[in-house]
């Protein structure tokens, strides 16, 4: 038994190192959630949910966080409810077991933490910013009609202009300048937004691995739940993903930060997936030698055989089918 579950084991223990090492190389600090003062920035789809911009997020499903990033995790998707603080008052949010339909749609973009000033740090030379004559300083509150009270506001409703010219207004001291602007087909005009004025906290090597195992049991968390949504059929087959959709997961572009984090949670599925009770997989195996290890008698060889040559038989199909799932995908 040790043996066979050897290699599951070392699949997790290998994803939740990768996880952990991602965090104390490439993200090196967090945001505590208390030190979120101005609240959550709510886009559309967090606020047809019933959150609103400045809601702070206390707890969900009754449990706290020390790291914003918990508060928001996509579990919450998954059927929970969500305590926040409005106005000194805590008011609870029940979000559905069918929430996660949201997640599919809105791109990431539920709760952040940008309900804060959209202030520019710099603007790139040559570009829509530079030419409309914005500094570094100005504060940015309309564009066309639309207020722009804060960076989430600025990420959200920039996007209508996308390749198209409008009208910018920003603060400069105070001084209220209007210029025209053209904004690219990403929405983008040339300048960078100063950082959260959040107070970030270093992370320890302790905590790595703390919230490396915390990361990598939640993305397994949810992988489980997105197969159950497949065997209950909530969720179409054609979800599953094989070879091809792994590589265009990792992109086209070279990124050691997002290589390490998608093998990591590779490593992780692997784990969950091979301890499966399928016979050819190492949780069949398993299960035949925990039937051994409780009756004190072998199971039969031809039991086995059978056994095995089902379950390759059904592995085989279910490779051929994600193989073909992603070629048909290519051409959609």
């Amino acid at each position: 038994m040790i043996v066979i579950l050897a290699g599951v084991m070392v699949n997790l223990i290998v994803g939740v190192l990768l996880f952990a090492m991602v965090i104390h190389h490439y993200e090196k600090e967090y945001i505590p959630n208390n030190a979120v003062t101005d609240g959550v920035y709510a886009f559309e789809a967090a606020r047809n949910m019933g959150f609103e911009s400045g809601d702070k997020i206390v707890s969900v499903n009754g449990k706290t966080f020390e790291r914003f990033e918990d508060a928001i995790s996509p579990k919450m998707f998954f059927g929970s409810i969500v305590t926040v603080n409005r106005n000194g008052q805590n008011i609870d949010i029940v979000m559905g077991d069918s929430a996660y339909e949201i997640m599919k749609t809105s791109s990431g973009q539920f709760l952040q933490p940008f309900n804060f000033p959209a202030k520019v740090d710099s603007v790139m030379a040559n570009t829509a910013a530079a030419k409309a004559g914005m500094q570094a300083g100005d504060i940015i509150i309309a564009l066309d009609t639309i207020a722009i009270p804060t960076y989430g506001a600025w990420i959200e409703y920039r996007m209508a202009y996308a390749d198209n010219s409008t009208n910018i207004t920003y603060l400069r001291g105070n001084d209220t300048i209007t210029s025209s602007i053209t904004l690219d087909t990403n929405a983008m005009i040339g300048i960078a937004i100063a950082s959260a004025p959040y107070q970030f906290k270093p992370y320890s090597i302790l905590q790595s691995v703390k919230y490396g195992w915390n990361d990598a049991m939640s993305n397994l968390w949810m992988n489980i739940k997105g197969f159950g949504k497949i065997f209950s059929g909530k969720e179409k087959i054609t979800a599953l993903s094989g070879p091809v959709g792994i590589a265009k997961i990792y992109g086209k572009v070279w990124n050691w930060y997002r290589f390490w984090s998608i093998t990591g949670l590779i490593s992780i599925i692997l784990a969950f997936m091979n301890v499966l009770p399928i016979p050819g997989l190492d949780g069949g195996h398993a299960i035949f030698t925990l039937v051994e290890l409780v009756t004190g008698k072998k199971v039969p060889d031809s039991v086995l055989q059978y056994a095995q040559s089902i379950g390759m038989i059904l592995l085989l199909l279910l490779m051929v089918f994600v193989i073909g799932n992603d070629i048909f995908k290519l051409f959609m």
